[in-house]
């Protein structure tokens, strides 16, 4: 049986097109997360400088924990990592929420990047590569606007799509489809 996590996000963020600017104190992102029936809300909140501090979350306002992304991993790690279990773990090589900023740099030059992205209880590499570059329309303090975002596409079976802001200092990722969703649904400041 196949499990399907569906996430619908609210971003709590400061934005330009293309570009992410955290407040003073960060942001904070919702996500609406559906797992079979059972829909539940994860809020997660980003400090300004992600590489010093942790991201802070909870799911239905219960189950807290923490994920410190390192500032190497922020930069060049490839690894994929989204379990929000009430634990606090740092993360040497992964990111969460996040691509690298090499992995979205070696996208724009057209290249082919290996994610390892969780699949059930194992993480697999998979070949990913930039299927369009587009404006992907986000919802902003009330008002819809366009960021630029790649949308990424596995090569070969099974199909697996990531949209990502098109970003150097915020590679925030957007929509995913893994066999479960993420989407992004709304910005405010």
């Amino acid at each position: 049986m196949r499990l399907a996590l569906i996430f619908v996000a609210t971003v709590l963020v400061g934005c330009s097109t293309s570009k992410l600017n955290p407040g003073k104190t960060g942001w904070a992102a919702t996500y609406n997360l559906v797992s079979g029936q059972i829909p539940n809300t994860l809020v997660a909140h980003f400090p300004q400088d992600l590489g010093k501090s942790p991201v802070e979350y909870s799911v239905d306002q219960s189950l807290k924990g923490s994920i410190q992304m390192q500032a190497g991993a922020l930069d060049s790690a490839t690894k994929l990592f989204h379990k929000f279990d009430g634990e606090s773990v740092s993360l040497q090589d992964a990111t969460c929420l996040f691509l690298s900023k090499k992995t979205v740099q070696d996208l724009r030059n057209e290249q082919v990047v290996q994610l390892t992205i969780p699949q059930g209880f194992t993480d697999k590499r998979r070949k990913f590569a930039v299927e369009e570059k587009l404006e992907y329309p986000v919802l902003r303090n009330g008002k819809t606007k366009k960021m630029d975002a790649l949308h990424l596409q596995t090569l070969g079976k099974p199909r697996f799509s990531i949209w990502v802001l098109d970003s150097d200092s915020y590679p925030l990722i957007i929509r995913m489809d893994l066999g479960w969703q993420l989407l992004l649904s709304d910005v405010k400041t």
